[in-house]
């Protein structure tokens, strides 16, 4: 849209309505069109951002001269005069404010390419109509958009709970198995631990029976805390020594 600034910067709002549409400005158009979609013209700037950064006045007129290129494409005898062009581009920048220049040009292209029909003549309603069918559309795609986008997140979420239902229940039993170095019979646990493992690889202990094994290992690890008992310092210090070696080890 620079381009397209610059060039009207020195041009008038109602010199710019009355001109006849030239070649140039019409290629100029056609190329701004060129591979328009929803997302890109929801993506484009908001008219409010370019009209805080460059004036009411650019606004008002880049909105004629898309509005003038449109009404010279429909071939019909009786068409929107200077001052009704000017008058449409006040009120659709007012309007839609919080849209794009894209989303105007989508929506006039949209109308000359959906099969509109304007008969023998073009007034300020048949804009306002293909505008609204523009909008009305796009809200539509828009709300599809959001939708996808929940069912991904949706989709995303379960992928991730079933993951963690999977892992969950061998990390529990992984963190059950682990022997605490400070448990009075840890040297015992451990060794059934380790020859529960060694005879279910061997064939000499079934599936349920290893995990019935596991299980009393793990039921024997836990211990109801003792109140009147507290490990002495030294004791501590071997305690977290043998703790650390542990986590070596694994």
């Amino acid at each position: 849209m620079t381009t397209l600034q610059n060039m009207l910067a020195n041009v008038t709002p109602s010199v710019l309505a009355a001109t006849e549409t030239s070649s140039s400005n019409k290629a100029l158009l056609i190329e701004a069109s060129i591979g328009l979609t929803y997302a890109k013209a929801a993506e484009g700037r908001k008219l409010f951002q370019i009209k805080r950064d460059t004036g009411e006045s650019n606004i008002l007129k880049i909105t004629i001269f898309i509005l003038r290129q449109f009404v010279d494409s429909v071939k019909v005898p009786t068409k929107l005069d200077s001052m009704e062009i000017i008058e449409l581009a006040e009120e659709i920048t007012r309007r839609y404010s919080h849209d794009s220049f894209d989303d105007l040009i989508l929506a006039l292209k949209n109308a000359r390419t959906d099969g509109t029909t304007f008969y023998n003549k073009l007034d300020q309603g048949d804009i306002w109509k293909a505008l609204h069918k523009y909008f009305e559309n796009k809200s539509k795609w828009l709300e599809n958009q959001h939708l996808d986008q929940k069912s991904r997140g949706s989709s995303n979420e379960h992928s991730t709970v079933a993951l963690l239902g999977g892992i969950a229940p061998k990390l529990t039993q992984q963190l059950g198995l682990r022997i605490d170095p400070a448990h009075p019979n840890a040297d015992l646990l451990r060794s059934k631990l380790s020859m529960t493992n060694a005879k279910e690889q061997r064939g000499l202990m079934t599936p349920d029976e290893a995990e019935q094994s596991r299980a009393a290992v793990a039921a024997a690890n836990i211990r109801k805390p003792r109140a009147d008992w507290q490990a002495s310092e030294e004791a501590q210090k071997r305690i977290d020594a043998r703790n650390r070696q542990e986590d070596k080890r694994r």
